[in-house]
Order: structure tokens, then C-alpha cells, then sequence
């Protein structure tokens, strides 16, 4: 009886033609913003390798993603006001009233970048990055693990 319901409840989640809805909600919600936001930081900047092609549409979608969260934010003011207020009340040093009143439009650039940058950034990668990188080495060593390697007292050999 309970796998039954356990059943329908999953196929009322999804829908008939949403099948793939629910695990790809689950697996989306399995890391951190973080991960997003350090990613949508990367399609904007050009010195992490990416070329126009990716960081122009990104940063205009940034851009419109900001400008159209505005008015969120002055909808929710009443409701961003009594939280800061709150938060204020806890913790006097770690607030920052930009990340409190301001955070519909944080979202939505930070949503927009990823919508209008990531495909182009597959596709860059797909055709253009993937074949015009450099071979790494294949017995190159970084520093890290050379110092890695000496503090556990192991020798480290590097052939050249």
C-alpha cells in the first residue's frame, strides 16, 4: 500500500510527460550555490578563457537579469526591511544591506547569466576550446604536489 502511494506521488510530482522533472530536481539541489555562482563568474570574465562569444551574452543577460529584478526588489522591500532588521539585531558586523535588499535582482543576474552563457559556453567548449588548448604533459607536476609529496617525506621524481 505504501509503495502505491509513494508511486503516485512521484507521478503527480512529474507528470505524465515530466518524467526526468523530479531527478533532475533532486540532483540540481545535491550541491551548493556555490558551484553556480562561482560558474557564472567564470562565463562573464574573459581571462578565464572563454572568448566574446560566451562572456558577451552573459554579461548582457547579467545585465537584464539585474534591471529586471528591480522592481522585485522595491515589491519586497517591506518584507527585505524586517529581515535586515532581524539579522541587524543578531549580528552587527556581517550585514550587508546590498545582499538583503537587493537579493531578487542578485538571483536574477546570476540566473540569467547561467541561462544566456551556459549553452554558449558548451557549445565554445564542444568546438573551439577543446581543440586549440595546449597538451598538458602527461609527466608535468605541479608545485602543490611536489610539496605535497615532500612534507609526507615521499621523494618526488619528475622526469624531463
Amino acid at each position: 500500500m505504501n509503495v502505491n502511494l509513494a508511486k503516485n506521488f512521484i507521478q503527480a510530482l512529474t507528470g505524465s510527460g515530466h518524467k526526468y522533472l523530479l531527478p533532475a530536481l533532486l540532483a540540481s539541489g545535491s550541491f551548493g550555490c556555490g558551484v553556480l555562482v562561482e560558474y557564472s563568474d567564470k562565463l562573464v570574465d574573459s581571462n578565464q578563457g572563454r572568448s566574446a562569444f560566451v562572456t558577451k551574452p552573459s554579461t548582457v543577460g547579467g545585465f537584464l537579469g539585474f534591471a529586471a529584478g528591480i522592481p522585485v526588489d522595491l515589491a519586497a522591500l517591506p518584507i527585505s526591511y524586517v529581515l535586515y532588521s532581524a539579522q541587524k539585531t543578531d549580528d552587527e558586523e556581517g550585514v550587508d544591506p546590498a545582499s538583503t535588499f537587493l537579493f531578487p535582482s542578485f538571483f536574477l543576474q546570476r540566473t540569467l547569466i547561467l541561462a544566456f552563457g551556459t549553452p554558449l559556453d558548451l557549445l565554445e567548449f564542444g568546438f573551439y576550446r577543446v581543440w586549440t588548448r595546449p597538451a598538458l604533459e602527461q609527466d608535468s607536476v605541479d608545485l602543490e604536489t611536489i610539496e605535497f609529496f615532500e612534507k609526507r617525506g615521499d621523494p618526488v621524481r619528475i622526469k624531463r
